[in-house]
């Protein structure tokens, strides 16, 4: 898979996203726990903040990179009914300087992804990259 690379040479993606009308998408990267990674990088303001690449994240083996697609308003009930589409790949192989990573494909669930996320990704034009990274306040 192929990814940027960070000026010290860490390969990375994007992540965000936010609702239309009526679809609605967002990528997140989780680490090995299933956790939120702290961003290298979040757009506050501009063009990038209402983008599906409002933070970026450094990746490391072990890292889960989701990407969510569903109606609008998703819950647990619209997961249970299929409308929620989740494709999830696991990184086997990093490599500083090189920007094309090794991934599988993994199984993530509606409940491994946070609830913030959730959110994020509810919100018409979301313009806030906080809710698909571990930010400290």
């Amino acid at each position: 898979m192929r990814t940027n690379l960070s000026k010290s040479g860490l390969p990375t993606l994007g992540v965000g996203g936010g609702a239309a009308s009526n679809t609605a998408e967002f990528r997140v990267i989780l680490n090995g726990e299933k956790r939120l990674k702290k961003p290298i990088f979040i757009a506050r303001h501009g063009q990038l903040s209402c983008s599906s690449t409002q933070a970026i994240i450094a990746l490391q083996k072990g890292d889960y990179i989701v990407d969510v697609r569903f109606k609008r308003d998703a819950s647990r009930e619209a997961w249970e009914c299929g409308e929620i589409r989740i494709s999830a790949k696991r990184v086997i192989a990093v490599a500083k300087g090189v920007d094309e990573i090794e991934v599988e494909p993994a199984v993530i669930s509606y409940d491994d992804i946070p609830e913030k996320c959730w959110e994020g990704g509810n919100v018409y034009h979301n313009r806030d990259g906080e809710y698909f990274a571990e930010v400290e306040r």
